[in-house]
Formats: C-alpha cells, structure tokens, sequence
C-alpha cells in the first residue's frame, strides 16, 4: 500500500509541475504541436495484472522539416501511469512497450528500422517532398532515402543507417543511402514507461507525424472503482522532454495538447457458480453416504454431478491467445482491435522485440485460461472433469465460437491439452465426451481449461462438467467423512507460477497474470451411513420398565455389504439423561438394554441415532416381571437424510389446492 502511494504521489507531483508551467509547455521547439488521443478505451479486467491498455496517438503538425542530410533533434517520450506499468520486461528494463513513427506497415518495419538501445537511435532529416511543395518527405521513417537529394535509393552495397546509439556520434559519417529507425523500444520504471532519443522531425504545415505507443499493459488491480458502481479508470499522463544523452547532440521537445487520457476502463470480469445437470441453479456439495459410494462404473465416472460455470461479465472478457485461437500469429497492423491476450505482434521487428513466445514484444504466452482448485477432497473420493466445455464445437473459431479445452499446467507457454483419461462420461445419460481425473496430493487438486475460441460480441459461460466416484468401504473408514470445497478463478495466479510482488509489477513472468477473487464453494461431503430410529414412549416409572433392542440386518441373503458402528440414544422427557453411546454393533446382531439401566425414573420418548444403514428397532413395556400389563412395538424410521422442510402441498403451491392448518415440517416417518 505505501508503494501505491508513492506511485500516486509522484503522478500528482509531474501532473502538478505540469500545471504550473503552462508557458514553459505552450512554447514549442521547432513549432511542432501535437494532439494526444487514445481513442476508445478498452474495458479491462479487475483481475488482471497484465491488462492491455488503449494505444496512445500522438498526431502532431507544424515546424519545419528538418533540412536533408542533417541529424534530427531527440527527445523522450515518458508514459505516467496511475497504475503500475506491467508490460513484460526482455532485457533488464527494455520491455515490450514500443512507439512507432508515421504507423509503419509489416513492409516497413525490420530489424534495421528497430530502436531497442538505452540511449536512442540517431535519424537523418530527409527535408520537403521533392515532389509535392510544403510537405514533409513521406520516405522519412518509412523507406531509404538519398541524404543529398532525399528521393528513394537502394542501400545497396553502401550499409544503411544502422540504429544504435555510435551512429550520430562525433567523427561519424553519414550514408549515401540511409533507412532510419522508425519503431522504438520502452524502458520501464514503477509506473511509467520512457522511449529515450526518439527523433523529433517537424511535418510541417501542410503534413502530420503520428506516434503511436502500444503494447502497454497495466495493473488493473489496484484503480478503485467509480462511484455508483461505474468502472474505474486508468488514466496515462504523456509528457515530452528533451533527450538525455542524445546520440546526434541535439535535443527538441513539443507541446501535447490533452497530455491526460483515459486508457482503460476497470470492471469486473468473471462471475463463478456450480449447477445443476440441467439448469443454472446452484446446487450444494454433493452428498455422498460412506456405506453407498458414488458414481462407480467400472472404475469410471458414470455420470456428471453438475457444471463449474465461468460466466464472462463483459463480452471481450475471455480472449485467446492471438486471432489464430491456440496458434500463434502475426498481429502487426498498428491500430487494429484484435480482441485477444496478445498485442502488436510482429516478428519483423527482429532480436528480443520480433522473437517467440516469451521473447517477443506483445505476443502473450496463452489465451485466458480459467481454473478449478479443489481442497480438502476426503481420502477414498475421486474428482474427475470434462476435457473440454460443455459447448464444445470442433468447428467453432474465434469469431463466433465457444470452446475451451484442458491443458498441462497453469502457466505453461503455450498451448498443450492433456490426455483424457477416459470417455466414459455422461450427462443426463448422454455422453459427455472425454473426462479426466484430477489429481490429488493430501485432498488437493488443480484443472486448468483454456479459451480456444471466443465471441468478442456477446457475454458467454463456459461450463465443465464435474464427477465424483467413491467405492463404499465403511470397515475401512473410505471414504472418509468430511467436505470438499472448490475454488474457481483465472489463471495463473500466486503463488503458483509468481510471487504476488512480482507479478504485480513489471517483469519476465507469464502473461496474462491475474489475482485470485474466489471465495471457496462445498462440492462433495462425506457422511456416515445412519439410521434414526424413534421410540414413541419409553418408561421407567409407577413399576414399569421398557426394554429396547436394535438389530445391525445388513448381514442379509442380499449380498449387502456388512456395516457396523455404535448408535447413540438421546432421551427426551422428564428425568430424561445424557445421551448414552453404546459400543460398536456388528453386523448381524442385535443390542439390548433396560430403560431402568440407562434412564432410571424416566418417562417419554427415545431418538436413536445408527451408525450403519440398516437399523430396526423394537420396544418392549411391562410392569415388573410382566405379570398384568405389557406390549411392545417397532421403532419408526426417521429418513435420513431428512426430507424437504414441506413435505405436502401447501397453500402456496402453484397447482395445489389449499389444505387447512398445512404447515412446514422438517421431520417425516419412513415406515
């Protein structure tokens, strides 16, 4: 939080120096005027610590051309965040936040034309258009060009002009063919980015420069949202100062007209729930008795228990990873939304800026992905998932299909789906297709899926189905009593494959990156096998005595298999005792006991509670030896679990007829 200050404070300290020298910005070197614009601003995630930010547009006119054949002035160019720059860092503080000049095509970018040193790189002026009076020569920043005459050449066998800080220098010589630097790489400190000696050319009055910054990506977790539940904001402050250093010796600067734009939009992105098999209800964790099991057919799931939903709060919310869906390819038209993870791609670009994977200026490592965390699964319980969502389509592409499949790891580069570990799925007695089993280390287990395919127009949920299998074993204690919980966020987050200081920062780790907002969910619980057993009257007064017995039938000619456990008798009524616990009952025998010897002096009603699944009671009342008076009677069966809180149709039911004195009740008979 004290670095979050910091950072603010220092936005406020330029944004106020800033505001104190309106004279000092108003004056401009070489008449030059530029106009900032980030255009719409994108709608970026809460959870992201990567967040692609709109690309800032300087359009800038005035001055005069600088004269062919002679140095152009430099200066920096400096981004101020209200947020901390993340962009991904390739070489100590050089990172994948470039600025182009004059919005280059993938024809007119190359290695060459690539700035990525600390200092800068030098460019040549290339004066007037020789062909159109009062405008500045298009070939510029775009192609090579005579230093004497600046109409178009080849450089031939004559090396053109290498970008680097050496050219420029003293003694150094200019080509008879040169092709200047027209794409420049960021530094980043904190919350800003610096594009340093950047060669600052006036267009003249009758033709514009642009620079456009792209590839800046932003903590979008740390902007507090706006009042009235409106998004927040990241806001960039752009400033130009002359060049540090400067290669050619000599520096320019420029006014900004509008230097503070809006370039991002924060808002909650991804909402979480479990369902129902067919609807979108949520479900609670899923009961499974010790003495049943669950969902064993063969060693397989046989049937899904319910869906993990990831919903998407605003439609460009899930992304793959460049417009190819799992593929990797070029996004390098400047100013083009391509609604994926990566940004301005382009392999021309050479070295660290034009690479692969995580050497690469704006190419993510991944689409979004989206993960379940299970936790505490009781030992004995099996959680398997779909492979893939449950609107899975083979045809479907990133314009208007929904897909997202299972892959290795959380933040692996790359995309690489896991092997299904078996077929045998079902849905409401459809195949559900290829199902894996999660696996699990003390109860803990992790799936990964990731977005192959995406709508950008239309908010969608990705839903995977969820198994449990259990093989009933109750002398065993498996499975064992407790309940498991889920987790479901994006991925990856900490402390996985980051520290949560490092990933909320700029450096070589994955993108996206995101924290964790999830709020843990029951999914599965474990319960005893029971049988509640109610004894209507028992007494032990006025010289009579109630005998109560409790057989343990699941040695039966069925092929059930044996249960055992103790049962717990509670007493209510007058005189009534503590509960009394008796020892285990094995299978195939029956308990006895005296009320007078567990409840002496007591009179009214016994609950008691088995456990094993197949308990049957019997009571027996006299008076002393049974001489005049004596009956008995079977216990009732209270189900277990217990029925719905109301039981009949009441007044309220849509289609029920309205029933005198119905009211809720939480108990019912078996029989």
């Amino acid at each position: 939080m004290a670095d979050f200050r910091r950072c603010l404070l220092a936005f406020a300290v330029v944004a106020l120096l800033l505001g104190l020298i309106p004279t000092a910005s108003a004056q401009t070197v070489n008449g030059v005027q530029c106009i900032a614009n980030a255009g719409v601003p994108p709608t970026v995630r809460s959870e992201g610590l990567t967040e692609l930010v709109g690309d800032i547009v300087l359009n800038c006119s005035g001055g005069t051309p600088t004269p062919v054949g002679s140095f152009i002035p430099q200066a920096n160019i400096t981004i101020f965040l209200n947020t901390q720059i993340t962009s991904r860092l390739l070489t100590g503080t050089q990172s994948e936040a470039i600025l182009t000049i004059d919005e280059p095509t993938p024809a007119q970018t190359s290695a060459t034309q690539t700035c990525t040193t600390t200092t800068g790189c030098a460019a040549v002026g290339a004066g007037f258009n020789p062909l159109v009076a009062f405008q500045a020569n298009p070939l510029e920043f775009k192609a090579a060009f005579s230093p004497a005459t600046g109409v178009a050449c080849s450089p031939g066998a004559a090396p053109p002009l290498v970008a680097g800080p050496a050219f420029g220098t003293t003694g150094s010589t200019i080509p008879t063919c040169v092709l200047n630097p027209n794409v420049f790489q960021g530094a980043v400190s904190g919350n800003s980015v610096t594009f340093i000696g950047v060669p600052i050319d006036p267009p003249g009055t009758q033709s514009s420069r642009i620079y456009r910054i792209t590839n800046v990506r932003a903590n979008a977790t740390i902007p507090a949202p706006g009042g009235s539940g409106t998004p927040g904001q990241i806001i960039a402050l752009i400033s130009a100062t002359p060049a540090t250093n400067p290669t050619t010796g000599t520096t320019s600067t420029f006014a900004i007209n509008n230097p503070t734009q809006i370039v991002g939009f924060v808002q909650t992105s991804l909402s979480t729930g479990l369902s129902t098999l067919s609807t979108n209800t949520t479900v609670p964790s899923v009961l499974i008795r010790q003495c049943i099991g669950i969902g064993v057919g063969g060693g397989t799931p046989s049937g899904a228990i319910g869906f993990l939903n990831f919903t998407e709060l605003f439609p460009t919310a899930f992304k793959t990873r460049t417009v190819a869906g799992t593929g990797i390819t070029q996004q390098n038209v400047l100013g083009l939304v391509y609604n994926s993870e990566s940004g301005y791609y382009n392999t021309a670009l050479g070295g660290t800026l034009g690479g692969t994977g995580s050497t690469a200026a704006g190419l993510a490592d991944f689409g979004t992905r989206l993960k379940a965390v299970f936790n505490n699964i009781p030992n004995g319980v099996s959680i398997w998932v779909s492979t893939v969502n449950s609107a899975f389509s083979t045809t479907a592409n990133p314009v208007n299909g929904t897909s997202a499949v299972m892959v290795t790891s959380e933040a692996g580069t790359g995309f690489s789906p896991v092997s299904a570990t078996t077929t045998s799925g079902t849905t409401n007695g459809t195949p559900t297709g290829s199902v894996f089993q999660v696996p699990l280390v003390n109860g803990a287990g992790t799936a990964v899926w990731e977005v192959t395919a995406a709508n950008p127009l239309s908010s969608q949920t990705y839903s995977f189905a969820f198994f449990a299998t259990a093989t009933a074993s109750p002398a065993t204690n498996s499975p064992a009593i407790g309940t498991g919980t889920v987790n479901m966020s994006y991925a990856p987050t900490p402390p996985t494959a980051f520290t949560a200081a490092a990933g909320a920062v700029a450096s070589s780790g994955p993108i996206p990156r995101f924290i964790d907002t999830s709020t843990a969910a029951n999914i599965v619980s474990v319960t005893i096998c029971r049988t509640n057993l109610l004894f209507p009257f028992v007494t032990n007064t006025a010289g009579f005595d109630t005998g109560l017995a409790i057989s343990n039938t699941s040695t039966d000619p069925f092929g059930t298999a044996a249960q055992a456990g103790p049962c717990t008798l509670n007493f209510f009524g007058s005189n009534a005792p503590a509960a009394v616990t008796t020892a285990s009952v094995a299978s195939g025998t029956t308990y006895t006991n005296l009320a007078s010897l567990a409840s002496p002096n007591f009179q009214g009603y016994v609950i008691a509670v088995c456990n094993f699944q197949f308990a049957h009671g019997f009571a027996f009342i006299s008076d002393l030896g049974a001489r005049n008076l004596a009956m008995g009677y079977l216990a009732l069966i209270i189900p277990d679990p217990p029925r719905a809180a109301f039981p009949f149709e009441c007044a309220n039911g849509a289609n029920s007829p309205s029933i005198a004195g119905c009211v809720a009740s939480g108990e019912q008979l078996g029989y």
